[in-house]
């Protein structure tokens, strides 16, 4: 199907526009009786275009549509993501966009699979979707290119611009990125995935004033990213132009004008200036050399080993890293990197995504003390890639109960949940005290810092008790994210845990505490006490459970929820024990520590349970209330004591 312009009209009027809107703009309904059509190909001269996809457009072309808009001049305008009025159009479609001007083009592809092939002569071209096979965009002006893909499928993006700015970012596929040009600025950004990057002019030395600025985003050596680079350009003397954020260990980097790099010409260095790292190629052909400039890691490789626009690639890597080089390319490491916060307030940003330490200090005594906390309010703490530790001691110049450490959502003078604010990137917090009791309640701002990446929370003391609240309570907001809590407490302090909503392994040790530990989404929970505290243990959801207890003395009530439950539970010694167990397939297995003997009640809930007994100290009383003995689902329902059934 062929729409070409009236030839009769002129000016303003030449424009061609279908849109959901009434008339003078013809509506949507001129596709309502179009039917049986798979290719719409519509032509303006100097007219802009502007197509929405309305519903009676959606009926039309469901199957798919092939749509081609070309412009001698005017603009392109195609809308078919549901915005300007129109109906978000699903079905798959292959749009090319054809501007033999400088019209500017804008492309809001659907959420069916999409193809677009877009080509200007100087216009600005925009393109955004959500689910893209493929883009393949051309400048042959000076028009910027904005690619913008929302979706996590893999992309394959051809982008060729003579001279404009462009900007393209895609989401967490595995994609593949082919960017043509060498004297234009590009930024490139891309998720999570394993992605393949071609950057640079059309010929490996044909870059000149090119800027070339790429971010990874958050991932790991077991899908690198790969990019491949061309020569240094006209900067190559005093500036990289390859700029890249966030590369992880097994990030690969291709000299495209060098195939014969060598790793035997690899030179690490302690240069600090750009010249100098280049001074150490400079007389051999196919050698890398590395140093740190400004806190940053610059590479450079000569082809010939005389420097030169299109002979030098000068590549700066953010942070700070090691090189592995190989024929025609280097892989990087990260180097770790370790602040230690300071009395005043201060900015600690990881560059790297390496493993990062952030080292402060805290107790509540030294919120307004002379000798101050060095983890404060107003600190900005930000972690990089998926290995960060923050790690908080006790302020040793505190002494008697303001060694305590509390952080909570109340007011002064126990600090609030502000301190959390400025702290991001961080997935493992390290809480330690002496003698000091420790406080953590979840507030608004811990979920902001913690809730979207889970937490690795570890709460040490040597005597003091350990209260970690993350289920809304004490004042505080439910956390709902991932959490590991451990909690080890040398001393006779007590632990309490209650957590949050997301899913929850806790490891608790004391040495004669009494330990209280409730969750409504436990995955795993291993309690130990080696003194006479009592163990408390609830389980309020319906989630699977592994629970290991070994309790010395102390009393143990352990109770748990629906889920088919796995109980390793060492029972004490002289005590009284409590297991409830409630719906669900659950296996308990029991143990028994040495010394006195224990009186234990274990109550199975209903459906098929396994109780296992082991041998049990002389004078033992087990009572085993088996509701699904007398229920009618007991198939499968077992007691083994000794080894006997």
């Amino acid at each position: 199907m062929s729409i070409t312009p009236n030839t009769a009209i002129l000016g303003g009027t030449a424009a061609t526009s279908f849109t959901p809107q009434a008339s003078p703009v013809i509506n949507d309904s001129i596709w309502s009786h179009v039917s049986g059509i798979q290719n719409v190909s519509i032509t303006t001269g100097a007219g802009a275009q502007t197509i929405t996809s309305g519903a009676f457009f959606n009926a039309a072309f469901a199957a798919g549509i092939n749509l081609t808009s070309i412009a001698a001049g005017g603009a392109i305008n195609i809308f078919m993501d549901g915005s300007n009025g129109g109906t978000l159009f699903n079905g798959a479609a292959t749009v090319t966009a054809t501007t033999s001007g400088a019209g500017a083009q804008t492309i809001d592809a659907g959420s069916g699979l999409t193809t677009v092939i877009a080509s200007s002569n100087g216009g600005a071209q925009t393109i955004v979707g959500s689910n893209f096979a493929a883009v393949s965009a051309i400048n042959t002006g000076n028009g910027a290119q904005t690619i913008t893909s929302t979706g996590t499928g893999a992309v394959t993006v051809i982008a060729t611009d003579v001279s404009g700015t462009q900007t393209i970012t895609l989401g967490n596929g595995n994609n593949i990125v082919t960017d043509v040009t060498g004297s234009g600025a590009v930024t490139v950004i891309v998720g999570t995935g394993s992605n393949t990057l071609s950057i640079g002019a059309a010929t490996a030395t044909g870059n000149t004033s090119g800027i070339f600025n790429v971010t990874y985003g958050t991932h790991n050596s077991t899908g690198p990213d790969s990019i491949t680079v061309g020569t240094g350009g006209t900067t190559y003397a005093t500036a990289a132009n390859y700029v890249i954020t966030g590369a992880v260990t097994g990030d690969r980097f291709t000299f495209a004008a060098d195939t014969a790099s060598s790793n035997a010409a690899l030179t690490t260095m302690g240069a600090t200036t750009i010249a100098s790292i280049e001074a150490a190629v400079a007389g051999h052909a196919h050698a890398v050399a590395y140093g740190l400039v400004g806190g940053n890691t610059y590479v450079a490789e000569s082809v010939s080993g005389t420097l030169g626009i299109t002979d030098t690639t000068l590549i700066e890597l953010l942070g700070t890293y090691t090189l592995a080089a190989a024929t025609g390319y280097v892989t990087v490491t990260p180097n770790p990197q370790t602040f230690t916060l300071t009395a005043g307030v201060g900015s600690f940003v990881a560059t790297t995504a390496g493993v990062n330490t952030f080292n402060g200090t805290y107790s509540d005594g030294g919120v307004s003390s002379p000798t101050p906390n060095t983890f404060q309010i107003g600190d900005t703490i930000t972690g990089y890639g998926t290995n960060n530790t923050l790690n908080i001691t006790p302020n040793t110049t505190i002494g008697a109960g303001a060694a305590a450490t509390s952080f909570t959502p109340q007011a002064s003078p126990v600090i609030n949940d502000s301190i959390w604010s400025h702290v991001s990137g961080i997935q493992n917090v390290s809480i330690t005290t002496g003698a000091g009791a420790q406080t953590i309640t979840s507030g608004a701002f811990f979920n902001a810092a913690f809730a979207a990446g889970g937490v690795n929370l570890t709460s040490i003391t040597t005597g003091g008790a350990i209260n970690i609240f993350m289920d809304g309570s004490n004042g505080g907001t439910l956390f709902t994210g991932v959490e590991t809590i451990t909690a080890t407490t040398s001393g006779a302090g007590a632990q309490t845990i209650d957590t949050g909503s997301g899913l929850t392994t806790v490891i608790a040790s004391a040495n004669g505490g009494a330990q209280t530990i409730v969750g409504a989404n436990l995955a795993t929970a291993s309690v130990t006490n080696t003194g006479n505290g009592a163990q408390t243990i609830t389980s309020t959801g319906a989630g699977v459970v592994t629970l290991t207890a070994v309790g010395f003395s102390g009393a143990q009530t352990i109770t748990t929820g629906a889920g088919n439950d796995i109980l390793n539970v060492t029972l004490s010694a002289g005590a009284i024990n409590t297991i409830s167990t409630g719906a669900g397939n659950d296996t308990i297995n029991l143990f028994y520590a040495a010394g006195a003997a224990s009186t234990n009640t274990i109550t199975g809930g209903l459906d098929a349970d396994t109780i296992s007994l082991g041998s049990q100290t002389t004078g033992t009383v087990d009572t085993l209330v088996y509701a699904a003995l007398t229920g009618t689902n007991d198939t499968g329902s077992a007691i083994t004591a000794n080894g006997a059934h």
